[in-house]
């Protein structure tokens, strides 16, 4: 169209060249320019997307993204990067005890799990520790195992689900590791044997969750020589005791998860009296018989032996099983010592004890059995034990070199084995039966002794030859150079009986 020559009124428009119309664009398309202003379209504002990795490498607060890898917006806290999306709430677990063993399985139950979530056991300290499996069942369910053992120390467990936005829950306090091992034995003094003896003993304690508990000593100690295996038997051989020695020891239980429990006990050792004063003892058991020759067992430092003459027979059956016993015949056979049986005088002047099982084999019988003569007569005789009256009754007497004192047991002891211990403290002659104190007699005199006396079992050495021969047997003969007390005497008989 040909220009018309119409003149154009500026006044009436806002006039712009290109380069302020440029300007202009440029201006209003920053980020600063579009700011604080109404979005009226009802499409999309289109975020920046990309890969987790692909975030940027110097992220500042408040940057928003969309995360490809978790598909959801995101943006950049003083936390990090945190999913925009609803968050999980953890409302409960189950169970709520256990026995706190690796690999229990739990049920979380709650709200806006995603299928990226994952959990956590948190311990009271505030440890927190991966689950060993997650499974999310729904948005609303996830099972998770613990990763570990967890003991009552670490109780009560708090659990922590974390979804892959990043945003978390806690359930605090939620579960109980268990108890520890409640102790069945008593606490204080759990054995008292003597020293030489066997001990033989326990403990234990139960688990409230049913799991294995094992025992150690980890305080104080048990006597030497005695052990407590983990299965809390505790077994040994009583050392040595010069007195009467108390061990105190603290013992642990601890079940499978680590819980543990502790209690005080002890072990007494005690003094063996009845290895005080003991002069001989022969027990009678073939391994101290050679050929005719039988040794104490033990001994006061002299070592005393035996004559086994015509045929006495060896490894009889005694009392109980597994002691033997030395039988006589009563016709020819009998044993005599081989040297000073040196039990009066020695210690305690003038007091000496004898202890010995015996049975008659006879039921009418009327000679001596237990002897210590001097040889050519029995006038200086320390002691003897005599069957007197045909019925099987103990008459034990004292020489004083001129007369006998004669503490007499006259009820009929049958044929059977019985436990007789005699003993005498310069005041008292004393007869025990079968543990029992029997008889009592007042006296004072010194016993006669010297250098040649011997010991004869079986028969009677009246003129320093064998004679008045008995069917008897021996076992466990024990000579001491003091009075045994009653208490003693129980425990031989009862060691045996």
């Amino acid at each position: 169209m040909a220009y018309s020559g119409r003149t154009l009124n500026t006044k009436l428009y806002d006039v712009y060249t290109k380069d302020e119309t440029d300007l202009t664009i440029q201006t209003n398309s920053t980020p600063t320019a579009v700011s604080d202003k109404n979005n009226t379209s009802t499409g999309y504002f289109d975020l920046p997307a990309g890969t987790t990795a692909e975030r940027p490498s110097s992220p500042t607060i408040g940057m928003i993204r969309f995360n490809t890898d978790i598909g959801f917006s995101e943006q950049y806290t003083d936390n990090g990067w945190q999913g925009i999306a609803a968050p999980p709430v953890v409302s409960g677990v189950s169970p709520v005890s256990y026995d706190g063993v690796s690999g229990t399985s739990f049920t979380i139950s709650g709200t806006s799990f995603d299928s990226n979530a994952t959990v956590k056991f948190i311990t009271s300290g505030g440890t927190e520790y991966t689950a060993g499996t997650v499974s999310v069942v729904s948005g609303s369910e996830i099972t998770a195992t613990t990763p570990q053992d967890f003991s009552v120390s670490d109780e009560p467990l708090s659990i922590k689900v974390i979804n892959g936005t990043g945003l978390a829950s806690v359930l605090e306090q939620a579960i109980d590791c268990g108890g520890v091992p409640n102790w069945n034995t008593a606490s204080g003094t759990i054995a008292s044997e003597y020293e030489g003896s066997s001990i033989s003993t326990s403990v234990s304690a139960t688990d409230p969750d049913g799991q294995a508990v094992s025992y150690s000593v980890i305080s104080g100690a048990l006597p030497s020589g005695v052990t407590m295996s983990s299965g809390g038997i505790i077994t040994g051989t009583a050392p040595s005791a010069s007195s009467d020695t108390t061990y105190n020891f603290t013992a642990s239980a601890t079940d499978t998860t680590t819980n543990t429990s502790s209690r005080a006990f002890s072990i007494i050792v005690k003094h063996d009296t009845l290895g005080d004063g003991l002069t001989a003892w022969f027990d009678m058991n073939p391994s101290y018989i050679s050929g005719t020759t039988i040794t104490a067992r033990t001994n006061d430092g002299t070592n005393y032996t035996g004559a086994l003459v015509n045929g006495v027979l060896t490894g009889q059956s005694g009392p109980t099983s597994g002691v033997y016993a030395l039988t006589f015949d009563g016709s020819n056979d009998y044993a005599v010592g081989q040297q000073h049986l040196n039990f009066v005088g020695k210690g305690n002047a003038d007091h000496f004890s004898i202890a010995t099982w015996q049975k008659f084999n006879s039921s009418t019988i009327s000679q001596g059995i237990n002897n210590d003569y001097c040889s050519g007569s029995d006038a200086n005789s320390v002691f003897r034990w005599e069957m007197q009256g045909g019925d099987n009754m103990l008459e034990f007497g004292i020489n004083n070199g001129s007369s006998w004192s004669e503490a007499n047991y006259h009820v009929n002891m049958g044929t059977g084995w019985h436990h007789v211990v005699t003993t005498y403290d310069k005041s008292y002659q004393r007869v025990y039966i079968d543990g029992v104190l029997q008889v009592t007699l007042a006296y004072t005199g010194t016993p006669a002794q010297n250098t040649s006396q011997r010991f004869t079992w079986g028969a009677r050495f009246g003129v320093g030859s064998a004679a008045s021969f008995v069917p008897c047997s021996f076992a466990n003969m024990r000579y001491y150079n003091r009075a045994i007390n009653s208490t003693e005497v129980a425990r031989l008989y009862n060691e045996v009986k």
